[in-house]
Formats: structure tokens, sequence, C-alpha cells
């Protein structure tokens, strides 16, 4: 392709990951007042609170960043786990089964947005300068990586569409696991919203690895 259409590609992928970032921050900073009970106007303190802890992390990088981002990493799985395993004893396919919504056309319109299970696999190739013999582990990384997700996307997938309300009703949630936890773990609206927080924070987080390198 060259260098030119190279260069092109990564200016293109900085601009999506800055943005990805920046939505994902805006959600933050919304979600925490409906918390807290804070004015919505504080939501850029959240902001701040928000790139203060990622770049104090992020900047030291070396065993802290990678320490901090395990921790997140083993955190988010740990939820999607919980949301998964004690959501299959929940799961009523018959009543929620609806078929393909929409019909063929309606599933082909909405089909390109499955890609955002798998979004930012592309960028663990930028971790080869922290890597010994990247050439090795970087693809053994990926391969585990793309499983990984594959296993757990379909296991959310499953679960939510089975649970309460149903994909119809999915379709209009903006968190779509907390229907999920508060069915399974009888939790309220807040409990539910705090366990989006980790998935929401470690996006940003792991993004900003990304466009920075």
């Amino acid at each position: 392709m060259g260098p030119t259409m190279g260069y092109l590609i990564g200016f293109c992928e900085s601009i999506e990951y800055i943005l990805y970032v920046s939505a994902s921050v805006v959600v933050f900073g919304e979600l925490f007042p409906a918390l807290t009970g804070a004015p919505a106007h504080y939501a850029p303190l959240y902001w701040l609170i928000f790139y203060v802890i990622a770049l104090a992390t992020s900047i030291p990088g070396g065993s802290v960043f990678w320490q901090f981002s395990n921790v997140q990493a083993m955190l988010a799985l740990l939820l999607i786990l919980v949301y998964c395993l004690g959501g299959l004893s929940e799961v009523n396919l018959p009543k929620f089964e609806t078929g393909m919504l929409g019909g063929g056309n309606q599933f082909m319109l909405y089909y390109p947005l499955a890609s955002w299970f798998y979004v930012g696999v592309e960028a663990m190739t930028l971790t080869c300068d922290d890597i010994k013999d990247a050439g090795k582990q970087v693809p053994w990384a990926i391969l585990a990586c793309v499983f990984t997700l594959f296993v757990t996307c379909m296991l959310v997938y499953f679960v939510s569409s089975s649970l309460s309300p149903g994909p119809s009703g999915l379709s209009g949630e903006a968190f779509p696991l907390d229907p999920g936890y508060k069915s399974v773990f009888q939790a309220n609206d807040m409990v539910a919203a705090y366990l989006a927080l980790p998935g929401i924070f470690s996006t940003a987080f792991g993004f900003m690895f990304a466009y920075g390198r």
C-alpha cells in the first residue's frame, strides 16, 4: 500500500480512537452525577477525574501501567462472566425468542454493529515495543483475545436476548446489561449502573493507550 496510505490509515485510526475515548468519557461524566446525586453541570469534574487517574498510570508506564491494565481487564471479564453464568439460570428463550426482528433487511443493516464486540483487537500490535519476543507472543495473544471475545460475546448475546425485557425492549436500553443484572441479582438501577462503570472506564483507558502510541 505504500507509506502514504499507511500514514492516512494511521491518521484515521487515531481520530477513531480519540473520538471513542471522548464518547466514553462523556458517558462516564453523565453516569457519575446520576449515581451520586450531584448536579449535571459537575460532569466536567468527572471527566477531569478520569483523565487524572488515566494519565497518572499511563505516563509512568512500565509495570505501573500494565498492572493497572491487568486489574481492569480481569475486573471487566469477571463482571461479564458473572452476568452470563448468573443469567443462564434465568433465561427464558421460548418467551423472548422473536426470530429475526425486522426481517433480513434489518438484520443486514445492523449486522456491522456486531463488530464492536471485537473493537480494539487491532491495537494489540501497538504493544510490541513493550514485549520481549513480540513476534511470537503478540500473535498468540491476539488469537487468545479473539477467542475470549467470541465466547463471551456469544454468551452475552444469548443471555441478554433471553432475559426480560427481551430483544425488542433491550434495544432501547442505554446500558444493555443493566436489565440482566437487575433480573439475576434483584439489583436496583443504581447498583446496575455502578456495575457498568468498570467497562466504561477500561474502554476509554485502553483506547488512550492506542491513540497515544
